[in-house]
């Protein structure tokens, strides 16, 4: 009888913990993103650069990756129950008839370095950046495509567990 009482305490103690990870996880950070062309920022790219800390020369080196691809001003908000860092978003872009015809990467460009910035819930933050190829590996700027009109964007949370890039 008493193993039988532990053994119920331990699928008891087992199904808790299964209970607590899961609603960690289901209460966590959410990301909510839109997006807006920002056709003209090509242009602006070397002076929003040096805003945000580089020197002439990085400033350039950085703008040419994104010359003639599709600019985006992006807004995110985390809408969960606890903070994350924001790293990239997939943004696709869609026709008036639903047709997706536009796939990319936005990443959170300068901010904050490698790791990205951190919201904590309910925080926002926004910024102007171009965008990239949905293949990671090919580093090359996805051009700007005058049929898509609306923009869907997706960002995953990022969890560093303790260990944030710098």
């Amino acid at each position: 009888m008493r193993r039988f009482v532990l053994a119920i305490l331990a699928v008891l103690l087992v199904g808790a913990i299964v209970a607590l990870v899961r609603y960690h996880h289901d209460t966590g950070a959410r990301f909510q993103g839109v997006a807006v062309p920002e056709p003209e920022a090509a242009s602006r790219c070397v002076a929003m650069m040096t805003n945000y800390g580089y020197g002439e020369g990085g400033a350039r080196s950085v703008c040419r990756a994104g010359a003639k691809a599709a600019w985006f001003r992006v807004t995110v908000r985390n809408v969960g129950h606890r903070g994350a860092w924001l790293k990239t978003c997939r943004l696709t872009g869609y026709t008036d008839s639903g047709d997706a015809v536009l796939h990319g990467v936005v990443t959170t460009g300068p901010l904050n370095g490698l790791a990205g910035p951190y919201l904590e819930s309910g925080q926002s933050v926004g910024w102007t950046w171009f965008l990239m190829s949905s293949d990671v590996d090919a580093a090359v700027s996805v051009a700007p495509n005058d049929s898509a009109h609306t923009f869907a964007v997706a960002c995953e949370p990022v969890d560093y567990h303790g260990h944030i890039p710098t």
